[in-house]
């Protein structure tokens, strides 16, 4: 007699237990999820110091470009200076006129005052640059290729911004990791 309904109830319980998840299959499947998520961190942090890397050559060669406009809208010179100290930490960039300040008047602490268009390390955090230097671009500039700047990720990748003969930029880069620039000749 409580057979029938004995055994109704006993269906009805595993049906229910059928619908969840037991503690142990949470946290088992959590500890699956936190593996995955360790070994997707380094992948993560690296493919974001690339990616800040790229952006600040980016905006390097952007800004010279800029500067290519401005001489050909105003026909005066413009000047990129680009200031990299021994340890390529508190790197700078600005764009001035030719004849503002000299360059050794425009330091990293004075950029901002020293240009129109100006970029400090801390816009790019992460980036050093190793080697900088001052470029003039004025009307009919035609000479040899120069390198305005090489700059650098923490772990080592380098992206090289020069400036071509006829004062178009060019990003390659020098680690050869990078296959979204060509190599470095």
């Amino acid at each position: 007699m409580a057979g029938p309904s004995n055994r109704r109830q006993h269906a009805t319980l595993r049906r229910c237990r059928l619908q969840g998840l037991t503690l142990i299959e949470i946290m088992v499947g959590l500890a699956v999820m936190a593996i995955l998520s360790a070994l997707a961190v380094p992948a993560m942090g690296l493919r974001l110091e690339r990616q800040r890397l790229a952006m600040a050559a980016e905006t390097l060669a952007a800004d010279l470009n800029e500067a290519r406009f401005e001489v050909a809208r105003t026909g005066r010179p413009q000047r990129l200076t680009a200031l990299a100290p021994p340890d390529g930490q508190a790197w700078c960039w600005a764009i001035q006129p030719d004849q503002e300040p000299a360059a050794s008047d425009c330091t990293c602490a004075a950029q901002r005052q020293c240009g129109y268009r100006s970029v400090v390390a801390a816009d790019h955090a992460g980036v050093r640059m190793p080697q900088g230097r001052q470029v003039t671009l004025s009307q009919g500039l035609q000479g040899l290729m120069a390198t305005v700047a090489v700059l650098e990720s923490p772990h080592g990748e380098r992206l090289r911004v020069d400036l071509m003969p006829l004062g178009r930029p060019r990003i390659c880069s020098m680690s050869s990791v990078s296959s979204r620039y060509a190599n470095c000749p």
